[in-house]
């Protein structure tokens, strides 16, 4: 791929290789190129992994403050697995390209090890700060699961609901945000979860399957439910879902053999005799959460 031709004073921004602006991609569906001429970059080693930074537009915190907020979130997750995903990771954080933009508007996506926020602009620095440290704990997650696992097939109810419940868990960790906050967000989900099964009877498994044609919902709230339920049920016998996510982790990180995500994440979850129940109820089944 060559992107030497640009219009002047324009650059590049990418994890890919590059040699003089030519990139030869190993895997072209997650490459991610980000090209303009207004965006500055900032670049901090954690350990062994160069983190690069490139932003765009003007934001109520400063590069200096989006970057420690990114090297505390990806050491809190360094913990859970004891090593980082990859060597390089790229950060885009990036304003909505129309004038005037919905402050409250934003969409994020992790792929392969590049994470691109687009979002508009908050008028309070605590307001854009908090939401800023929402979208990282949720996306780094993904860095390890599920980009950086060798699984295949739509087990969306894990590798979204479940990081939504470990990115609240950070967030209490990291005293970004407060223990009711926490609970909040569990009875918003518990609330959701139980109005939906009214009208839609899918286990978590089929409700993945279904996740663009209405499910997506579901998946969210139900998934982030289930995620609580597995780790009450994990505490009573000493155990966390970091236990899970570590044991996952260290089973499917690559190189290892493609697996299907459903069997290998349910199998996993099943060596804890306490999820079993669970995971025949509501990630099998399309039992109701009697709570």
């Amino acid at each position: 791929m060559n992107l030497k031709h640009l219009p002047k004073n324009w650059k590049i921004a990418s994890n890919e290789i590059s040699n003089n602006q030519t990139y030869n991609l190993k895997n072209a569906e997650n490459a991610v190129f980000l090209v303009g001429n207004n965006f500055r970059e900032k670049t901090i080693q954690i350990e062994k992994t160069n983190v690069n930074f490139v932003f765009s537009g003007g934001w109520q915190f400063s590069d200096d403050e989006a970057a420690e907020m990114a090297n505390s979130i990806l050491n809190e997750h360094k913990s859970i697995f004891k090593e980082f995903p990859t060597d390089k990771i790229q950060i885009n954080l990036l304003p909505f390209p129309q004038e005037n933009s919905n402050p409250e508007r934003w969409r994020a996506e992790t792929r392969g090890s590049t994470v691109t926020i687009i979002s508009g602009s908050l008028p309070f620095k605590t307001q854009a700060v908090q939401r800023l440290h929402e979208q990282l704990r949720h996306e780094l997650f993904h860095l390890w699961i599920p980009n950086g696992v060798n699984l295949s097939g739509n087990y969306d109810w894990f590798y979204e609901g479940f990081t939504i419940y470990q990115a609240l868990r950070t967030g209490v960790e990291l005293n970004q945000i407060r223990f009711d906050d926490f609970l909040n967000t569990l009875s918003q989900a518990a609330r959701m979860e139980q109005m939906m099964s009214q009208t839609n009877s899918f286990s978590l498994i089929e409700a993945s399957e279904n996740r663009w044609a209405g499910s997506s919902n579901l998946i969210y709230s139900k998934g982030l439910a289930v995620a609580f339920l597995c780790e009450v049920a994990l505490l009573r016998e000493k155990h966390n879902l970091t236990d899970v996510f570590r044991q996952i982790w260290n089973k499917h990180r690559f190189p290892a053999q493609i697996q299907d995500g459903n069997i290998a994440i349910i199998n996993s979850l099943k060596t804890f005799p306490e999820l079993r129940p669970i995971v025949q109820k509501f990630i099998e089944g399309k039992e109701k959460i009697d709570w």
